[in-house]
């Protein structure tokens, strides 16, 4: 050792000490390398933390902005239920629909309720007879119509004043005319001048609904007649287009009823009688009718009056 330092001082150059120069250097510059790559991963790391966090508020932010959406809505159903009740659905109208009702209210027609079917009286009688009224020329359907507007109150009080039920354009069936022969009968006195008409047009009708047995259920001999419709009230005229053209298929029971005619039908019973008359006070006039029927083809019983012609 004291050599070697001799020979330094000398100004010789050694080889050992220059060689841990050089060892030394290397181990410098690739720690200064090392520790680049680990700033470099640092920042990488701290931008993907900066981007998350980025995203995490703008998340934040929706959600906030969703939940204060459904805060009001909240509110809004509440409100509607306290201001409307618990049937509300939501619809009602708000400040825009009212806005633009209100710009659009000069060029709007407006409803008043103390004039009379405004909205329809300007309309041609012809248009509401062969287009509005075609689908309810049914006078039950029209009975019932009537409550839901004006004009066909005012319809259904035409039709009464027309003492008219056709068969089958106002009624299908000979049941649901006398059915509404009852109606008619309860809202409008009939008379002999004036008595409310069933008019029936050309073909065949069968009485399928018969209400009435002559004879005592314990009766072995007589079942009594089939197919024999009820005349429920007074001041009734039964008219077909002719004897040849219009044809009943079942019988008519008249009791204790006034002024009651048939006209030009032909009245066909195979399981009973054509036409009972029965009571004091009954009256039947028969014009132009034929009765051809497995059993009596015109009974009159217990004082009954009938008057028949041709």
């Amino acid at each position: 050792m004291a050599q070697n330092n001799k020979r330094t001082n000398d100004g010789s150059a050694s080889p050992p000490p220059l060689k841990r120069q050089k060892i030394g250097a290397a181990s410098s510059s690739s720690a200064v390398s090392t520790s680049a790559a680990q700033i470099l991963q640092l920042q990488q790391r701290l931008q993907s933390a900066e981007d998350e966090v980025v995203r995490l508020q703008e998340r934040l932010q929706l959600q906030e902005e969703e939940n204060q959406r459904l805060h009001a809505l909240n509110t809004s159903i509440k409100e509607g239920f306290r201001r409307y009740g618990p049937s509300w659905n939501g619809k009602t109208t708000d400040l825009d629909i009212i806005d633009n009702l209100t710009r659009l209210s000069p060029l709007a027609t407006h409803y008043n309720t103390n004039v009379t079917n405004q909205f329809i009286r300007d309309i041609p009688e012809m248009l509401w007879w062969q287009k509005i009224l075609q689908p309810f020329l049914n006078l039950e359907d029209l009975s019932i119509l009537r409550c839901t507007n004006t004009f066909f109150q005012s319809y259904w009080e035409s039709v009464l004043k027309q003492n008219l039920i056709r068969v089958p354009q106002g009624c299908p069936t000979l049941e649901k005319a006398m059915a509404l022969a009852v109606v008619f009968s309860e809202r409008k006195e009939y008379t002999e001048a004036d008595p409310l008409k069933v008019e029936m047009d050309e073909g065949v009708y069968e009485i399928t609904d018969s209400n009435y047995v002559p004879y005592s259920e314990d009766d072995d001999e007589e079942e009594g007649d089939d197919g024999l419709m009820h005349v429920p009230c007074s001041h009734i005229t039964f008219v077909g287009k002719g004897k040849d053209q219009t044809t009943i298929l079942g019988g008519f029971y008249v009791d204790g009823k006034i002024h009651v005619k048939f006209e030009e039908l032909a009245i066909t019973n195979q399981h009973g009688s054509g036409l009972i008359c029965t009571g004091s006070e009954t009256n039947v006039d028969v014009l132009k009718c034929c009765f051809k029927c497995d059993d009596t083809g015109m009974g009159v019983y217990s004082g009954a009056t009938v008057t028949a012609t041709q």
